[in-house]
């Protein structure tokens, strides 16, 4: 048996992929340069990810995976979350907050680059969650009868 797409869930598709790539090249404005030209030469300009690699001298298995660890990145609730919220948080939340959410550095890196230990970075990483997330209603547990 063969399924068919219909015209209007093929136009549904197509908005849904055009709304993402809106998406990523707006949170491309706030990556570091070299993602950022990245994201937009492959979804701005519509360069293909072989081209990309071959330009800049990388394997494409590679850079198709840096590409789909940026776009998962900036599609992450706390990364937008980082962005909107960075100009309330104390200073040092603000600078964990962006170094792993929107840079996408590793606890150790931020540790080492803010010259804090991994246990404050984990704990402000932590803390940043907290504020991201909506927390979880309980389930109600019945009395038995």
């Amino acid at each position: 048996m063969q399924t068919r797409l219909d015209d209007a869930t093929l136009d549904m598709r197509r908005k849904h992929r055009r709304a993402m790539v809106t998406r990523i090249l707006d949170a491309a404005d706030h990556l570091p340069a070299d993602e950022r030209q990245l994201l937009l030469a492959i979804y701005g300009r519509g360069m293909a990810v072989s081209e990309a690699a071959a330009m800049l001298g990388t394997p494409e298995r590679q850079l198709r995976r840096r590409v789909r660890a940026l776009v998962r990145r900036v599609s992450d609730p706390a990364f937008d979350a980082a962005i909107r919220l960075s100009p309330d948080l104390p200073r040092q939340l603000r600078q964990v907050a962006r170094l792993t959410c929107i840079e996408g550095l590793p606890m150790r890196q931020v540790a080492s680059r803010l010259g804090i230990s991994y246990h404050s970075v984990r704990k402000q990483c932590d803390a940043f969650r907290a504020l991201t997330q909506t927390p979880r209603q309980r389930p109600v547990l019945e009395a038995s009868a």
